[in-house]
């Protein structure tokens, strides 16, 4: 998972370019021991870049974000709390 905080996000001054960028947030590992199960899943499926077929790899592609989009929300709705972009963290909670 990645996040960022509000008050994080207030502290750069380029903070409308990263607020959705994962790549970019200072807790771009928050939770990785609870993903264990998540990355061995994903490992045992094709590289992306592997498959030969361009429908297929891009379809693979698509996949991967949209389970990992899936997933948050599943877990936001669990803890009754709304998903926000990238895992984003309210200073409230």
């Amino acid at each position: 998972m990645s996040a960022w905080s509000h008050e994080t996000l207030a502290q750069r001054p380029d903070a409308d370019e990263v607020r959705y960028s994962c790549a970019d947030s200072p807790f771009s590992i928050l939770g990785e021991q609870y993903l264990k199960s998540a990355r061995e899943l994903f490992a045992a499926r094709s590289a992306v870049f592997d498959i030969a077929e361009d429908d297929a790899s891009d379809a693979e592609f698509d996949l991967r974000p949209r389970a990992m989009e899936t997933v948050s929300a599943r877990l936001a709705q669990m803890s009754g709390r709304s998903p926000l972009p990238c895992g984003e963290i309210r200073s409230d909670q």
